[in-house]
């Protein structure tokens, strides 16, 4: 009886210990800020070395692409774009998903415009990985509205 109990409180020790490491994993790191003369929202992504963020645009094989919500806008805006330094964006095959994707590796900047200048809160979706484990879809919220 000890035994089973001793093993089943190990294997729970594990599990947790597995669980608190993924979710104190942040390899990216988010800043936002609000150009006031071209109306546009600023995403800059600091990505940890080893780890990269998918683009915008993914085939539907891929992971879920890196989007942006606007709020009070039903999510829409007039245009995104992200800088794509060469040195920073590769199109790689990917052995995970099976296929060639766009990933951004060390930073990358996305612009925002939205339709109006009224809407400058709302949040991020993206997913990372690095060469052996993807970390789930996270949301990361901002909000540029002027004080």
């Amino acid at each position: 009886m000890i035994s089973k109990l001793s093993y089943t409180i190990t294997l729970l020790f594990v599990i947790l210990t597995k669980v608190a490491f993924l979710q104190e994993l942040a390899p990216v790191n988010w800043h936002f800020s609000y150009n006031n003369e071209q109306n546009l929202i600023i995403a800059e992504a600091k990505i940890d070395s080893g780890w990269y963020l998918y683009s915008q645009i993914q085939n539907e094989d891929g992971p879920i692409p890196t989007a942006f919500y606007l709020e009070n806008n039903n999510g829409e805006f007039e245009q995104m774009f992200a800088n794509r330094n060469s040195d920073y964006v590769k199109n790689d095959y990917d052995e995970m998903f099976e296929t060639t994707l766009t990933k951004f590796y060390t930073e990358v900047t996305f612009s925002i415009k939205p339709l109006n200048e009224n809407y400058k809160n709302g949040y991020v979706e993206f997913m990372c990985c690095d060469n052996t484990k993807c970390l789930p879809p996270k949301k990361i919220y901002f909000n540029l509205n002027k004080n």
